[in-house]
């Protein structure tokens, strides 16, 4: 039976075992893919040609900006900037504490913005460049156990 993405509870963890995890930072996530498609039309009856590039993909984040008052280097903010430029794991569970579905892959890490508005939270968002494409997840283990889930 059919159910809808719900986006309420979710699983994010970034980086190797045991990863950060940052599902109480983030708004959104997205995995979003790109595919160039190249269209040529020529002047005879059959002269219409198409083809499609490989498609690349891209790691979506919205979240707030802030700071783990417990670890430091744990808010998604700080750990942006922290690993610039890493090829680091990560897992989308879009059910917290659901086996059954999900994705995982290597992100390269970008820093996002910093700052924000008076009287406002700082909400921002980042695209992370994707290695190859999203996997799905099929390890019988919690998002939260990255060594399983990049085993």
């Amino acid at each position: 039976m059919f159910q809808p993405l719900f986006f309420k509870n979710i699983d994010l963890v970034l980086g190797a075992s045991p990863g950060t995890q940052v599902k109480c930072q983030v708004k959104s996530v997205k995995l979003s893919p790109d595919a160039k498609i190249v269209k040529e039309k020529t002047a005879c009856p059959k002269g219409s040609y198409s083809e499609v590039e490989p498609t690349e993909w891209e790691l979506e984040l919205g979240y707030l900006v802030g700071r783990d008052t417990e670890t430091d280097g744990n808010a998604l903010s700080e750990y942006l900037v922290k690993h610039e430029g890493e090829l680091t794991p990560f897992a989308f569970r879009p059910w917290s504490g659901d086996h059954k579905g999900g994705w995982k892959g290597r992100v390269r890490i970008v820093p996002g913005e910093l700052g924000g508005e008076v009287g406002e939270f700082s909400k921002v968002s980042v695209k992370l460049a994707i290695e190859g494409k999203p996997e799905p997840l099929t390890e019988p283990e919690k998002a939260e156990n990255s060594a399983a889930v990049f085993s």
